[in-house]
């Protein structure tokens, strides 16, 4: 995932919370910005070494995206249409 800087430095700087990449996004989302799906790899990461560590991984990705409906749940708007 890439972000401007200056859309960044608009939103007070990357979300920290167990899924900063999607509450990033929610926050830039809600300051006007536009994201773009690009279908290439652009970089590459390491996985967890272990079964265990991936579950682990996963049960936090999880967990940080779930509280967002429960704190700011985008299906829940606040802006009405006209």
């Amino acid at each position: 995932m890439i972000f401007r800087r200056s859309a960044i430095d608009e939103i007070g700087g990357i979300a920290r919370d167990n899924s900063e990449d999607i509450w990033t996004s929610y926050q830039l989302h809600e300051h006007g910005w536009h994201t773009v799906f690009i279908n290439e790899v652009l970089a590459v990461g390491v996985a967890p070494a272990t079964i265990a560590a991936y579950f682990k991984q996963q049960r936090r990705w999880a967990k940080g995206g779930l509280s967002m409906l429960f704190t700011k749940n985008p299906l829940r708007s606040k802006k009405t249409e006209s």
